[in-house]
């Protein structure tokens, strides 16, 4: 970056159109491996509280560019924070009031909180839930 004159007092840097697509096709990977049972590791959880971890399964619905929020984080590193909701047409198993599992089915909305490196957007790790 080259700045002429005055240097201004805050810069706030953005993400490209690219690297937003980028990103969010590497968080629409994540999420598919997730509600396909193709990973081990967390995954973002329903907004209901009693729903049990890693039980969605079913299929990404709308324009995941649109459900998500990209920002970059204050910091030399190089970080980016993803937030949103994506729906997700499908079913979940959450608990009742026995703490019996209870098959859910229909629109399910998924919490997305993640952070990725600007130059490893495919390296999707997801926050605390």
């Amino acid at each position: 970056m080259h700045l002429n004159g005055a240097v201004p007092s805050a810069i706030q840097p953005d993400v490209s159109p690219a690297g937003k697509r980028a990103v969010g096709q590497a968080v629409a990977n994540a999420i598919r491996a997730c509600i396909n049972a193709q990973t081990s590791g967390p995954c973002p959880a329903p907004a209901d509280p009693r729903a049990i971890p890693g039980s969605v399964r079913g299929a990404v619905t709308g324009d995941l560019a649109n459900q998500l929020s990209i920002d970059v984080e204050s910091g030399a590193d190089g970080l980016l924070h993803v937030t949103g909701a994506v729906d997700v047409s499908g079913s979940y198993q959450r608990l009742d009031f026995n703490n019996q599992p209870q098959h859910k089915t229909g629109m399910v909305k998924l919490s997305i909180d993640a952070r990725c490196y600007v130059n490893q957007p495919d390296r999707i790790v997801w926050g605390e839930q």
